[in-house]
């Protein structure tokens, strides 16, 4: 269950969901990666390695998003599902994304991709 304010879960799902759309249509290189973690191309043989066909997440997909606040900073770490073709719906496997407030914007980066049974803190 989200902690935070509706409009707040609405708009990092929807950065949530533009960038798992964009990995699903191959869309890696146009996307912005947190330094010193995953790089697109480990991104690309991890999901290659698990054999799937990752497709764009669902708007109900809201419900399996999982957020924790960064102390002292305009930040949050989201971790969401992915949708595949060989699994029918959601996956075990999780993209974490590292979302910040820059300006007036909220802007997201790709941070990690592993099983969904790692949680959040242990990530």
């Amino acid at each position: 269950m989200l902690r935070y304010p509706h409009s707040l879960a609405l708009q990092l799902f929807g950065i949530a969901h533009q960038i798992a759309g964009a990995i699903a249509e191959g869309s890696i290189d146009d996307q912005s990666f947190l330094p010193g973690r995953l790089t697109r191309s480990q991104l690309a043989e991890g999901l290659a390695s698990h054999l799937l066909t990752v497709r764009p997440i669902p708007g109900e997909a809201i419900i399996y998003m999982q957020v924790e606040s960064r102390p002292n900073a305009e930040a949050w770490r989201v971790k969401l599902p992915f949708w595949t073709v060989e699994e029918g719906g959601r996956s075990d496997l999780c993209l974490c994304l590292h979302i910040r407030r820059q300006g007036a914007e909220l802007v997201g980066q790709i941070e990690d991709v592993h099983p969904s049974t790692q949680s959040l803190a242990t990530a």
